[in-house]
């Protein structure tokens, strides 16, 4: 067994309007995501005992970044709480494929972002924090990641030759 490392671990959002145009793309400088899920429950006393029967299942991506001038994925998150809209949020496991390949697992989610805080102190980066709500139940997949977004995810050794289109 081995110990999953946080920075594998990232978040791809599009707007799902877009779904049809735009790739998934990046939040700029992230530094930490947490997945909280939780049911509530009802308990009902008989004379036998506690019956407890479970409510449906709420999940939040609760999620933190620098901000990066000018991020369209920042301005987007903001414009979709403002305008709530839908958004696709894929958390990918971007640890290193043994098998060379551009697909890596992933949960797909929808739904919408509920926070948007930027804090800006006079001594720190600007940091934003925000909150999404997932409608329904994350599925599991793989997903495709193109070369342009494993660069943004890491670059890469690159020669100190000139690069050729």
């Amino acid at each position: 067994m081995e110990a999953l490392k946080g920075k594998n671990l990232i978040l791809l959002f599009r707007l799902l309007e877009d779904a049809a145009k735009n790739k998934a793309a990046k939040l700029a400088f992230q530094t930490e995501h947490s997945v909280d899920k939780s049911r509530d429950s009802d308990v009902t006393e008989t004379k036998d005992g506690p019956v407890t029967v479970g409510q449906g299942m709420e999940e939040e991506i609760s999620f933190n970044c620098i901000m990066a001038k000018d991020d369209p994925v920042a301005k987007m998150l903001d414009k979709a709480l403002v305008e709530n809209k839908t958004v696709e949020v894929w958390e990918v496991d971007v640890t290193p494929n043994k098998g060379g390949g551009n697909k890596y697992p992933a949960i797909y989610r929808q739904g919408i972002v509920t926070e948007f805080n930027k804090s800006a102190n006079v001594e720190d980066l600007i940091e934003l924090e925000a909150t999404f709500v997932t409608s329904g139940i994350g599925q599991e997949g793989e997903v495709t990641l193109t070369q342009e977004q494993q660069e943004v995810v890491q670059y890469k050794f690159t020669d100190t030759e000139p690069k050729t289109v």
